[in-house]
This record gives structure tokens, sequence and C-alpha cells, in this order.
């Protein structure tokens, strides 16, 4: 199945990520509070808040511990179906 969309997954106060289908286009160093337009998505990457940075936090979600596969929504393939190989462990 083709992918056609493109998916803005991470907006930051200097940072845009995006995914087609398995490619990923990462735009760094983009100016704070500013508008952009990258491969048709139009947004406004956040304001920079005042005072030192101290830290950056990351979070994830849906890693799947223990599967065999992932990728698949109540048996709709809208991405890549990831699986492991026959014998080899989760």
């Amino acid at each position: 199945m083709a992918v056609d969309t493109v998916e803005l997954t991470t907006v930051g106060d200097d940072v845009v990520v995006l995914h087609h289908g398995e490619t990923t286009y990462r735009y760094e160093g983009l100016d704070p509070d500013s508008e952009f337009e990258l491969h048709g998505i139009t947004g406004r990457t956040l304001p920079r808040p005042d005072g030192e940075l101290l830290c950056r936090v990351a979070t994830v979600n849906d890693l799947h511990f223990g599967e065999t596969e992932c990728g698949r929504i109540d048996d709709h393939e809208g991405g890549p179906i990831l699986h492991v190989e026959p014998g080899e462990p989760p």
C-alpha cells in the first residue's frame, strides 16, 4: 500500500519532523515562534520560553514490548508492518 500523505509528528521551538512513508524529514535551526511550510504542511514553531535551557524531555509510547508484530491497527495496514523473523525473540 503506497503512503500518499506526509505526517507532522514533532514541532519544537527550532525543529520540525515530518514522515512520508518510511522517509523522515528533520528540519533543525528554525526560528522560534515562526511560520513554516514544508512538504505541503503549514504550521508554526513553538515560542522559546525565557530563561536558560536546563533540560530536555523525550517521551515514547506504543513500544510493543514482547510483540512479534507492530504497525497493524484492527487488521488495517495503514503503514509499514514490522515483524520479527520466525524463531527470533520478540
